[in-house]
């Protein structure tokens, strides 16, 4: 489900419902700085106080948890502070001193920082190059930082993002979200934020990082004097959860029906004895994929059953007389939400050679972002790599224009990162009987050279 149906704040309540069931809270505490709930069995949590009209705060709860969704932001406050609580023992502790020891932040990157990290900002700025902070509070902003509307402007061109909790609690988080796709890094870090896993899955983001109350006695002291977090230092607890690795897939592309080819379906054509659709396979995982969709239409009964002997996913594309892109959006449709990245592979694309699946793989690793395509003599080529931000552009193509389109939109951009190969294999496809025959006997005369040598 996308997150504009369902948003990050019910995912978490439901995750802590069932328990939130069977506990009450034993205190909550609405300071001038931060809000503090402490449950029944000891646990704490804390969020900053947003402004908002006071009301009677229920005990039991799974009530104050929905809190979390109310539009009242004193009363979001106080439900994102029972959140917090349940997820105290969540995370790791961090031992470090700030948290951007972890951050993926390059020289090269343009980097938004949304909300109060005034003591982080010369620490990005000394790693990254360039820095746009937003910030509403007139209390802080200033003529250097940008109001919340031109988030929706800048965000999209921005490689990293760090966001504070109170996002999570003001709800400005999923739309965030939806405007940073293609950022390679992502974090939300700060007092308020959930030590969730939901705020990692998906991609959501690569670090979270939270607080954890050490010394309950004193919090709730220095909270109801009308202290904040920095009082609390010494009785207090960084944490942080870190998504632990990329997603990646591969969509391989064999739905057509061949009819220029004797009406043989492409994925079944043989090379020295190895079906099309054998040798991409094989050279995907050699390059270290192993989670395959194979888009299969016009005579998927005759693909199927080597797709099974492969051990590899299919999926049919009832529509595949629509074309290409169809089949595209077959396969991203079947995709689990957490993918990062998929190779997209025509079937009738044999003779890629392998290390150029390696090496493209290896760009991405290293880039983490964007779309990688392969060049040879100049032009582009295939497999390309397309990270998952890129998703639903691709989706909303114009049938006629397809993938190829959104890929070349982006030629002198820094989205699309070109590696100039030495392979002719991701320029020659197989879509006629006389290009077949080229093909084996082009095979048949290497053959026939290496013999002699």
């Amino acid at each position: 489900m996308s997150l504009s149906v369902k948003m990050l704040v019910d995912e978490i309540i439901e995750s802590l419902a069932e328990e939130a069931k069977y506990h009450k809270a034993k205190e909550v505490i609405v300071g001038l700085r931060q809000t503090l709930v402490i449950l029944d069995d000891g646990r704490a949590g804390v969020n900053m106080t947003l402004r908002g009209n006071y009301s009677q705060i229920p005990s039991a709860a799974l009530e104050l948890l929905q809190l979390a969704k109310s539009p009242n932001p004193l009363l979001a406050s106080v439900g994102c502070a029972t959140i917090n609580a349940f997820l105290s023992k969540n995370g790791e502790d961090f031992a470090g001193n700030e948290e951007i020891e972890l951050m993926d932040i390059r020289t090269t990157d343009r980097v938004a920082i949304i909300g109060n990290m005034t003591p982080l900002i010369p620490q990005v700025q000394s790693r990254a190059k360039e820095v746009i902070v937003f910030e509403d509070n007139q209390l802080i902003a200033s003529k250097e930082t940008f109001p919340w509307w031109a988030e929706k402007l800048m965000l999209p061109d921005c490689d990293a993002v760090l966001v504070t909790g109170v996002a999570f609690t003001n709800k400005s988080v999923d739309e965030i979200l939806s405007w940073t796709k293609k950022a390679r890094f992502r974090a939300m870090i700060g007092p308020s934020t959930p030590v969730s896993p939901n705020i990692t899955r998906a991609g959501r983001f690569d670090l979270v990082g939270g607080t954890r109350i050490t010394n309950t006695k004193i919090a709730k002291a220095v909270i109801k004097s009308g202290g904040g977090i920095r009082d609390l230092k010494g009785f207090t607890k960084k944490t942080v959860l870190v998504r632990s690795r990329q997603k990646l897939s591969a969509i391989i592309l064999a739905a057509g029906a061949g009819n220029r080819i004797g009406g043989i379906p492409k994925a079944l054509l043989t090379l020295q004895d190895k079906t099309f659709l054998e040798i991409t396979v094989q050279k995907i995982k050699n390059a270290g994929v192993n989670d395959i969709l194979v888009v299969v239409g016009a005579d998927a009964e005759k693909i199927l059953p080597l797709c099974r002997e492969l051990r590899v996913r299919a999926v049919v594309n009832d529509n595949w007389q629509a074309g290409m892109l169809s089949s595209i959006i077959t396969g991203l449709e079947a995709l689990p939400q957490d993918i990062d990245a998929i190779f997209l592979v025509p079937v009738d694309f044999p003779l890629v050679k392998p290390e150029t699946y390696s090496a493209i793989l290896e760009a991405w690793k290293k880039e983490r972002r964007g779309i990688i395509s392969p060049v040879y003599n100049g032009k582009l080529g295939h497999p390309v790599l397309i990270s998952s931000g890129y998703f639903d552009e691709i989706k909303s193509a114009p049938r006629e224009a397809g993938a190829r389109a959104v890929i070349h939109s982006y030629e002198g951009k820094k989205d699309l990162i070109l590696i100039q190969l030495d392979d002719p294999g991701t320029r020659e496809d197989v879509d006629t009987e006389e290009q077949y025959e080229k093909l084996l006997a082009k095979l048949r005369a290497q053959n026939k050279k290496s013999k002699k040598k």
